[in-house]
């Protein structure tokens, strides 16, 4: 890094560390990334952001540095620290937990339906908007409503998790396309919730022809993506999608056939820009 840090984020998404260091005026100086192994993603996340630090920098952060998210399992000493919903977005700011000398981003917790978020948080302060049905597609999708300013629920879907199980446990060795004709085709048959379809649907329709083999993934997502859309939202809502990459289009297409207004923002972007918001909020850019 060419200049001292004013400070350094940290995000953690399952084996993946992600970091940024800012400037005095919140400009980016330098990024840094790198895989973890499965042993270091079981670990705390002070302890891996700790390690994930020295391995990157060679010596102690000079400045403060904040964490958010979390490895591939959440432990019982990091839940107890989680905020209850429903929660303010200030509320996350002011309730960061001192450990190893860094600044923890606390998860947030539903008692009823059970749910908990540990990292998504972040990207809500990386937004313009402070009220509206937000929309963050992953491994796990979260379907997160903040009313002004209030997180007032949440509901996880394992949407991606589901479809790669299934993809796996069918044995479709094709190498696979994507045709948009087919994802909107599909996801037109979950959104018509009166009329569901079966995810066997898509691997029945290849087996007995009505499908080319090679469609089976892009039929799979229209018809899975369809529904998570279909459970959460309604036409002429206003959905604020957090994503990148296929899942942005994919989704962003799901979004579009159900017939809702999108805004959209870049997972990273938001999870780095909604760092330094919630350290500046907290004060850590005046120590």
């Amino acid at each position: 890094m060419t200049q001292d840090p004013a400070l350094i984020g940290v995000f953690i998404s399952g084996r993946t560390l992600s970091a940024w260091s800012y400037g005095d005026d919140g400009e980016i100086i330098a990024t840094h990334s790198e895989e973890s192994g499965s042993a270091d993603s079981a670990a705390d996340s002070a302890s891996r952001a700790s390690y994930f630090l020295h391995e990157w920098l060679g010596e102690a952060a000079v400045c403060p540095v904040i964490v958010a998210g979390a490895g591939d399992s959440v432990r019982p000493e990091e839940v107890a620290d989680f905020l209850p919903i429903p929660c303010r977005t200030h509320a996350i700011s002011a309730g960061l937990i001192s450990r190893r000398g860094l600044h923890l981003v606390p998860g947030l917790k539903q008692a009823a339906p059970p749910d908990f978020l540990m990292g998504p948080e972040t990207s809500l302060f990386g937004i313009e908007e402070t009220d509206g049905l937000v929309c963050m597609p992953g491994t796990h999708t979260h379907h997160i409503v903040v009313e002004h300013g209030l997180i007032s629920g949440i509901m996880t879907e394992m949407t991606v998790s589901l479809m790669q199980a299934v993809l796996k446990e069918q044995h479709h060795t094709e190498a696979q396309i994507f045709s948009e004709a087919v994802f909107r085709e599909w996801t037109e048959k979950s959104l018509d919730t009166d009329d569901a379809v079966s995810p066997f649907a898509v691997h029945a329709a290849c087996r007995i022809g009505k499908l080319k083999p090679e469609l089976y993934q892009c039929a799979l997502a229209g018809l899975m993506i369809g529904a998570d859309i279909a459970a959460h939202y309604e036409p002429g809502d206003d959905v604020i999608l957090i994503a990148d990459g296929d899942l942005l289009d994919q989704y962003g297409l799901a979004l579009e056939i159900l017939g809702v207004d999108i805004i959209e923002y870049s997972t990273e972007e938001t999870r780095r820009d909604g760092l330094l918001e919630i350290a500046e909020v907290a004060g850590l850019l005046d120590e």
